[in-house]
């Protein structure tokens, strides 16, 4: 396991990962019991996870208090079918400075143009969640600017 963890925390730090974007779709939820994967799809990535089974990536299923919901809006960072970052869409107004800064809650559902605007921007972090440089914040902001509602 630990060395799963290294393997994704390295892969992670490279910019080796994808990320998809959209609203979660066919998602199955796991009994309280487990006994079945939880699943959802974001546009054609569909991921499974379960409370019951130990992994270095997200495994909270609605059952147990996850966030996961059917129509929900999420941009997933994932490695295979292992999901490194999960972020949800506040249902932020889009007219606000807080929904010009954060894409995640005012883009267009399965927006492609934004999605790929913004991994262009940067690669390794298209949310800008950790270091950017001044460049990469000015080609988010743009993005944004262009393809978000």
């Amino acid at each position: 396991m630990f060395a799963e963890y290294l393997r994704v925390r390295s892969n992670y730090r490279r910019g080796e990962f994808s990320v998809v974007e959209g609203v979660v779709k066919n998602f199955r939820p796991m009994p309280y019991e487990g006994h079945q994967d939880e699943c959802f799809s974001v546009q054609a990535q569909t991921f499974c996870y379960s409370d019951y089974v130990v992994t270095v990536g997200f495994n909270n299923s609605a059952s147990h208090g996850g966030p996961i919901r059917e129509g929900l809006r999420v941009r997933v960072s994932y490695i295979g079918n292992t999901i490194i970052r999960l972020e949800v869409a506040t249902n932020t107004p889009a007219t606000s400075n807080a929904a010009k800064s954060d894409p995640l809650g005012h883009y267009e559902p399965e927006n492609k143009n934004l999605t790929d605007c913004l991994n262009k921007a940067n690669p390794g972090d298209p949310a800008g969640l950790s270091s950017e440089t001044q460049a990469q914040a000015a080609a988010r902001k743009a993005c944004i600017d262009k393809y978000a509602r």
